[in-house]
């Protein structure tokens, strides 16, 4: 699994990196304070970065997963909602 996330959509995960480093990990926060009316983390997550939040959306759009797990790695989530595993 590593050796693919190692060489496989490097953009996708640098364009992760980026959102990350260019607001100081606050970027959910930012977005949250921005629109104020997505009430959950799905609908926020789906704003932020093209793709599901929860696991068992992950087939219905491409590289959820690898989304999910680098957002996690980089705890974007925390300062707007709490980690829940789905």
């Amino acid at each position: 699994m590593k050796e693919i996330y190692e060489t496989s959509h490097l953009e996708e995960i640098a364009d992760i990196i980026f959102k990350y480093h260019t607001t100081g990990g606050r970027y959910l926060e930012i977005l949250h304070n921005q629109f104020s009316a997505l009430g959950t983390i799905e609908e926020l997550y789906k704003i932020a970065f093209g793709n599901f939040y929860n696991e068992s959306d992950y087939g219905k759009r491409p590289l959820s997963k690898l989304t999910r797990d680098i957002v996690d790695q980089l705890k974007f989530t925390t300062p707007v909602f709490p980690i829940s595993q789905p």
